[in-house]
């Protein structure tokens, strides 16, 4: 589906958005839940990130942590773009077209599906428009770096982060990609996506994306410019994770939990 095309969801509170789902988030999310949060993002990072992956950690039964029960989601000003996109999934295929998908809705859901709306409209109404720009600054990043990795010849490593962070293999996700380390060694803003603007500056340097192929080159064979090209793989495979944001689906298979509905009357958005 185009930002054109007729579709229209009425949330039904009943919650099954928040459980056994990928709740996959990009550094804008974490600067917001940050602000809302009030605090730093490396403590959110700390208390609510996934330490393998880019994603909000989920309870023992599949619930996100930030459902409360009787009260729903308690950062919902603040909540990521993955569940503000809900039930869509976004894509951008190799050639930049933006699409978007429907989710499969959970068999019980209560969510109200029509078609009196656009794909756009919803997007405006979930608050997405600042974080859809933050996604294409993380785009206009990563063709960058894309490019980098190819000219450095780190191109197959990349490919490989990219699969290890998608299944929680990658390792513990680095605090200077995602956390408050760097953000503060490039000033104070008040706007999270100045914030993220000044994050991917300060990147740039670190991965050798403003170096000419020869220079480049040059420096691979030094070990700062190895420490580059590393670096270049690990912020790329973090941030790229993100920016599709078509997870958020169900989780499918034999190890997926089940799901049993909440209390009535429960989840209250």
């Amino acid at each position: 589906m185009g930002p054109n095309t007729p579709w229209s969801y009425g949330c039904g509170q009943c919650g099954y958005c928040c459980r056994d789902k990928d709740f996959i988030v990009t550094p804008y999310d974490v600067l917001r839940l940050s602000e809302g949060l009030g605090q730093l993002p490396a403590q959110t990072m700390a208390q609510y990130i996934d330490p393998s992956r880019p994603a909000l950690r989920t309870n023992r039964d599949g619930w996100c942590v930030f459902f409360k029960q009787g009260q729903g989601c308690s950062v919902h000003a603040s909540r990521p773009a993955v569940c503000r996109l809900y039930p869509l999934g976004r894509t951008v295929a190799q050639d930049g077209k933006v699409m978007f998908e429907e989710a499969e809705p959970h068999p019980a859901t209560k969510g109200r599906y029509a078609k009196d709306g656009t794909v756009g409209a919803y997007l405006i109404e979930q608050g997405m428009e600042t974080y859809l720009a933050a996604l294409e600054q993380v785009g206009a990043f990563l063709d960058d770096a894309f490019l980098a990795a190819s000219r450095a010849g780190v191109i197959d490593h990349l490919d490989a982060a990219v699969f290890a962070y998608w299944t929680g293999e990658g390792g513990p996700v680095p605090f200077n990609v995602l956390g408050a380390d760097m953000l503060a060694s490039v000033g104070v803003f008040d706007d999270a996506q100045d914030k993220l603007k000044a994050h991917l500056a300060a990147l740039r340097p670190l991965c050798g994306l403003d170096l000419s192929a020869q220079d480049q080159s040059r420096l691979l064979e030094t070990p700062e410019g190895k420490a580059k090209a590393g670096w270049l793989v690990i912020a790329t495979a973090v941030l790229s994770v993100g920016v599709g944001l078509a997870p958020g689906f169900s989780r499918q298979g034999e190890d997926a939990p089940q799901v049993e509905a909440p209390p009535p009357g429960i989840p209250k958005f």
